[in-house]
């Protein structure tokens, strides 16, 4: 599977993941969303199945390099992620009915 499909994959799943979660939360009784140590585990989570999808990434660098490189990947892609998701899961929230 190509890098590509494998962000997209990753991408989609985590931001069903979040939404799905929040909305649990919200229509639990607590307005606030995902609180506590469920949120506190998110971001780890979600920055291992981004590894997993940038493995596959920089096959020709030496080790040292390579795994930098992954890391620095990872980092990137989590972060050019969360802006949009936490926009997205925010309007969600809203919708349902959730506080800010």
């Amino acid at each position: 599977m190509k890098i590509r499909w494998r962000l997209i994959l990753v991408a989609l799943i985590s931001l069903a993941f979040w939404i799905l979660a929040d909305v649990a939360y919200v229509l639990s009784g607590q307005p606030y969303g995902i609180a506590g140590s469920a949120g506190y585990l998110m971001l780890p989570a979600l920055a291992a199945a981004f590894a997993w999808a940038v493995w596959p990434a920089f096959p020709r660098q030496p080790e040292p390099l390579r795994s930098l490189l992954r890391v620095l990947a990872t980092l990137g892609v989590v972060f050019v992620w969360l802006l949009p998701a936490l926009y997205w899961v925010t309007q969600v929230h809203i919708a349902i009915g959730g506080r800010l």
